[in-house]
Formats: structure tokens, C-alpha cells, sequence
């Protein structure tokens, strides 16, 4: 969980620059102590859709 929190890249992902900067900053923090207090492996969802 540390790894995926420290390459966390607000610009990568569009859902993210849609919130504000003070609910990012929250957000980062509260993953940032979660990193801290536990372990184990991140499982990430993604939705993509491809169009021809």
C-alpha cells in the first residue's frame, strides 16, 4: 500500500482533477496513514471501454 501511495500522480487520472484540492489533500492524507497502519497488497479496479 505504501508503493501505490507514493506514486499516486493526481494528473493521471481525470477523476481526480475533478475534485477540489482541499478534498485531494484530505484524501492523500488519509491514504498516506493507511499506508502507515497496514500492509498487503493494493487491488485497483479499471473500467475501459474501446471503441473501433
Amino acid at each position: 500500500m505504501a508503493a501505490a501511495a507514493s506514486q499516486l500522480r493526481r494528473e493521471a487520472h481525470i477523476p481526480l482533477q475533478l475534485i477540489s484540492d482541499e478534498a485531494y489533500a484530505a484524501g492523500v492524507a488519509r491514504l498516506a496513514e493507511a499506508a502507515r497502519a497496514q500492509g498487503g497488497p493494493v487491488v485497483d479496479a479499471l473500467d475501459l471501454l474501446v471503441l473501433r
